[in-house]
């Protein structure tokens, strides 16, 4: 299986420094996706161009999130620093660097949530099923 996206489409979209990094985020993002899509039905086999183009961009959009967290300090969710009276303070979206898919990120692809639902059975007074039970 290719990654739906290439480093040249992150590039497009991001600065990358490290390529070997970028490259494998984006197959272990490309997993995640289709993993999803299978789940939900959704045919990503022949993509006509809008869904290609759908593909790339929530697989660099996966990746760019990923790639914003610095390897120096992972899983910090927040960090300051100040001097001479001044102070200036980060908090991070994604910590721990996760893979994921936003809620419109799936809706893009056609990935619908599945809804459970429980069914109690209706018995008539006999012990019938009613009708359509």
């Amino acid at each position: 299986m290719d990654a739906f996206a290439t480093v040249a489409d992150l590039k497009r979209r991001t600065t990358v420094s490290d390529e070997e990094r970028a490259e494998t985020a984006l197959m272990d993002a490309s997993v995640i996706m289709v993993a999803a899509m299978k789940k939900s039905g959704v045919d990503y086999s022949s993509p006509d161009e809008l869904q290609q183009a759908a593909l790339v961009a929530v697989c660099c959009n996966m990746v760019k999130r990923t790639l914003a967290v610095d390897d120096d300090i992972p899983g910090v969710t927040q960090y300051s620093q100040g001097a001479n009276g001044f102070s200036e303070s980060w908090s991070y979206a994604n910590p721990s660097g996760d893979l994921y898919m936003t809620k419109a990120e799936r809706q893009m692809l056609g990935i619908h949530g599945v809804i459970s639902t429980a069914r109690t059975e209706i018995h008539n007074p006999d012990g019938s099923l009613v009708d359509g039970w």
